[in-house]
């Protein structure tokens, strides 16, 4: 049988020109106001429509194949498109698929989408999520210590969710990294988890929001905190502008000093770890 790796991302923009159709596909089903949409074309307008998520994982893939892996990169909601990549591993004879999705924690709507396309060949696996992987729990700590030293509290942050689609799976998962990290890193630093991008629907989301958070640790005196990213792997437009710009802005007001620790995506252990999960092995460059 020959065997690939199907890298299955949730889509980024590489330009303005690509920032409707994206958000539009993101949403689709919803009715989103025009004003909500102008808010977020202005922020993608701030990094010139380039997603930082576009070179995190092709970056991500670069390393895969420097390994050996015969790997697929494929998007839910920009190119390349599942289905047109699918397509293109049905005619290379791809027939044993290992699906690999870049967020630690479970993704209803990515997985969903994997649904029609595993009849296409002969053997599908999906992997599981990643965050209490014992190489995740690793980077992350690794990640943290290296800035930890002097700092107040430590602060992890994760994409909030509708209450009724995150109690089943997304938000003990979610939680059971959180205490596996916070073991890991002893008792020294206090932590606390909070949730950040939730979008106004009308239904309750998981809470508190990172704001709501930075403000009781500042009436608690806290002073200088580390800011983890906890939900994503890679860089992205919820990494870099809603943690880096919008809340590095909320937390100055408050008189807080933030320090954002680095996505783990683009390390060793982080590849590591997907070679151990998809049965990959190494092949050694000659």
């Amino acid at each position: 049988m020959k065997r690939a790796l199907l890298f299955y991302g949730f889509g980024a923009t590489e330009s303005m020109d690509d920032v409707d159709a994206f958000f539009r596909s993101v949403t689709r089903g919803r009715k989103i106001a025009p004003e909500r949409l102008a808010e977020v074309r202005e922020h993608y307008r701030i990094f010139h429509g380039t997603s930082p998520l576009v070179a995190a994982q092709r970056h991500v893939v670069g390393r895969l194949r420097e390994a050996g892996v015969p790997v697929y990169p494929a998007n839910q909601h920009s190119a390349p498109f599942l289905p047109d990549v699918v397509r293109r591993m049905v005619e290379d004879g791809v027939d044993d698929v290992t699906v690999f999705l870049p967020t630690p924690f479970s993704s209803v709507g990515q997985m969903a989408s994997l649904v029609p396309f595993a009849e296409s060949f002969s053997r599908w696996t999906v992997l599981e999520p990643y965050g209490s992987h014992p190489l995740f729990i690793e980077a992350q700590k690794e990640a943290i210590s290296l800035l930890a030293d002097g700092r107040d509290a430590i602060l992890f942050s994760v994409h909030s969710l509708p209450l009724s689609m995150a109690q089943q799976r997304y938000e003990p998962e979610v939680r059971r990294s959180f205490h596996q990290i916070g073991e890991a890193l002893g008792d020294a630093i206090p932590k606390y988890l909070a949730w950040q991008s939730a979008s106004s629907t009308g239904a309750p989301w998981l809470a508190p929001s990172v704001e709501e958070t930075l403000e009781m640790l500042s009436r608690d005196g806290r002073k200088d905190l580390l800011l983890v990213p906890l939900g994503f792997s890679l860089d992205n437009m919820e990494v870099a502008y809603d943690l880096d710009i919008a809340a590095a802005a909320f937390a100055r007001n408050l008189g807080l000093r933030v320090t954002r620790v680095p996505t783990i995506g683009t390390t060793e252990m982080f590849l590591q770890m997907i070679l151990e999960m998809g049965n990959f092995q190494r092949v050694e460059a000659s």
